[in-house]
């Protein structure tokens, strides 16, 4: 297996709550992600890692803010509508802050949590063609994601 492979998560509705999850990386939740075999042919574990190493959520469902965003230590990006039906107003401010107050904590760059005013709960999976807006607001997490990716993964 490949050493240098990096592995990311994203998750939508209620897989990006799960997908936040993953990037807690406490200590119970490490692996060994690699193994190598010594010159006499046996297996030596590499030392214990996150189990990912980014992670991209749009439109996350069942989150408990603050608690579960301050355990992320992972890379983590979200992007969620400022009136998502699963997630209160209050509860995307406080989101948004946690993860500003972890990238001022940490110098920056490892969160994010983009806004998107007026998108519905499901824009990044479940647009309407027809309907402009909405699919501009899929299309913000779209290039969100790959944008996260290329700078975490590459």
């Amino acid at each position: 297996m490949n050493a240098d492979l990096k592995i990311g998560v994203a998750g939508f509705c209620w897989g990006g709550g799960l997908g936040i999850q993953l990037a807690w990386d406490d200590e119970d939740s490490k692996v060994v992600r690699y193994a190598t075999e010594n010159s006499h042919n046996k297996t030596v574990d590499g030392e214990k890692r996150a189990l990912i190493d980014c992670a991209f959520t749009a439109h996350p469902a069942l989150v408990k803010a603050p608690a579960d965003l301050k355990r992320v230590n992972v890379p983590l990006s979200v992007c969620i509508g400022v009136e998502d039906e699963w997630m209160k107003g209050s509860d995307v401010a406080v989101m948004k802050k946690v993860l500003d107050e972890k990238n001022a904590k940490e110098d920056g760059g490892r969160y994010e949590c983009v806004l998107l005013e007026g998108a519905k709960h499901g824009f990044a999976v479940r647009s309407w063609e027809g309907n402009a807006v909405q699919m501009g607001f899929a299309d913000v997490a779209e290039k969100q994601a790959l944008a996260w990716f290329q700078k975490f993964l590459c």
